[in-house]
């Protein structure tokens, strides 16, 4: 018997943080051609980073243990939507530097 688990909710989630991660990082590569300082044009990079953070971070909590996972497991909820907001932040803030848009 085959069962296949689709949740659309899931799906949207996945490729709006996806979409934003390449954007970022589009735009990151982008100022770092036209910056003298590579360490600014870096800055966006970091919201990407929290972005893989808040869907693999549970995962690999699970492999330590359960009292890895038990210390962290509050933060789990607030990691996806502060991931969105950095990510959104940090595409107008490169977009305000004068990254294309796509």
């Amino acid at each position: 018997m085959l069962v296949i688990l689709f949740s659309p909710a899931n799906l949207l989630i996945a490729a709006t943080l996806s979409a934003l991660l390449g954007l970022n990082l589009h735009g990151a590569l982008a100022l770092r051609q036209n910056a003298n300082c590579t360490a600014i044009a870096s800055a966006g990079v970091w919201p990407s980073l929290l972005a893989g953070g808040a869907c693999c971070a549970p995962s690999l909590l699970l492999l330590l243990g359960i009292p890895g996972l038990g210390v962290f497991v509050s933060l789990f909820a607030w990691m996806l939507p502060l991931a969105l907001i950095l990510l959104l932040i940090s595409r107008c803030w490169q977009r305000y530097k004068g990254a294309p848009a796509i």
